[in-house]
């Protein structure tokens, strides 16, 4: 019982712990022409219950409800509802935050705005080979550009110079990569760029972006991808600096509290059952000891009668 009620203690311990740390990591991504809306759903599971608050670092954001109430290991579907009237065109990376007082979780939302009318857009792909891609290495993506008012009777806006702007963010919405090109399309164009994921690139999962200008035409097009750790000799200092970064050291901090916690339960258990079981030993040591004596005292008692017996059957005869 001893041991169960303080394995009860502990995991209840860790689950408070895990339980404030938690995130949801399913990226929203939304892209939405100048003045439209939309709705987005995602789902979280509560490990202890309780009141819970929506909140969005976005402009444009807002939900169909601003809180819920849920059960200890209960789930919800919520939805995020996107408007982008009044948000600027280009691209937005934020958060939606679900909180209540022993539980955070954090949605990463990607809200894209094209303008109300397009002429160039494009279709960007990261080939499915480069989506998990060491730092060191190389990141191809390809661009298919197209003219919008190409096709039918009308034969686009023949040959045009278009304006084309790289991005790529991690989750958290810092940029780690932009550039500028410029060139000439009639129609169509294929393209595809290489990207070095050098070391402003931690671990961790990102959003390439490509903007299509044309005068005040914006068209954008995204795909994702992660990125590992080195595995080379050369570059485990850079993974090291990954692993210790200062957006990792909270996390880090936790796991090996939650270990050392652990061991401290492991030999803290061991420790109490070989004293039970020296206690078990000794008290059954004990009574076995005692009831040898017994049975010794009863066998003396036992002659002893005998003889008293024997002596008073002799001294009769006589």
């Amino acid at each position: 019982m001893v041991f169960r009620s303080r394995a009860l203690v502990f995991g209840i311990l860790v689950l408070t712990f895990l339980s404030i740390v938690s995130a949801n990591d399913d990226l929203l991504k939304v892209t939405l022409s100048k003045g439209d809306n939309s709705a987005r759903s995602t789902t979280i599971t509560s490990l202890r219950g309780g009141i819970f608050n929506l909140s969005s670092n976005l402009a444009g954001t807002s939900f169909g409800e601003n809180s819920f109430v849920l059960s200890k290991g209960e789930s919800k579907t919520f939805r995020v509802l996107f408007n982008s009237s009044n948000v600027d065109e280009g691209i937005h990376i934020g958060q939606v935050y679900v909180t209540s007082s022993s539980e955070s979780f954090v949605v990463p939302v990607a809200f894209v705005v094209k303008s109300q009318d397009v002429f160039f857009d494009g279709i960007l792909n990261i080939p499915p080979n480069y989506k998990l891609i060491k730092k060191g290495s190389s990141l191809v993506s390809q661009l298919d550009i197209l003219d919008l008012t190409y096709g039918g009777d009308f034969r686009g806006l023949g040959e045009s110079n278009v304006s084309l702007e790289y991005s790529i963010y991690s989750l958290d919405g810092k940029m780690v990569y932009s550039k500028f090109e410029s060139l000439s399309v009639n129609g169509r164009m294929e393209i595809s760029e290489n990207i070095l994921i050098d070391n402003k690139f931690q671990s961790g999962d990102y959003i390439m972006f490509v903007k299509i200008i044309k005068g005040n035409s914006i068209g954008i097009s995204s795909d994702e991808f992660s990125v590992v750790g080195f595995v080379s000799i050369k570059g485990i200092s850079s993974s090291l600096s990954d692993i210790f970064s200062k957006d990792n050291m909270v996390l880090l901090i936790f796991i090996l509290l939650v270990f050392l916690v652990l061991i401290g339960l492991i030999v803290y258990l061991i420790r109490e059952r070989d004293l039970i079981a020296g206690w078990s030993r000794y008290y059954l040591t004990g009574s076995r000891l005692k009831r040898d004596v017994r049975e010794q005292k009863d066998d003396e008692f036992s002659t002893l009668r005998h003889k008293i017996g024997h002596n008073k059957i002799n001294k009769y005869l006589k």
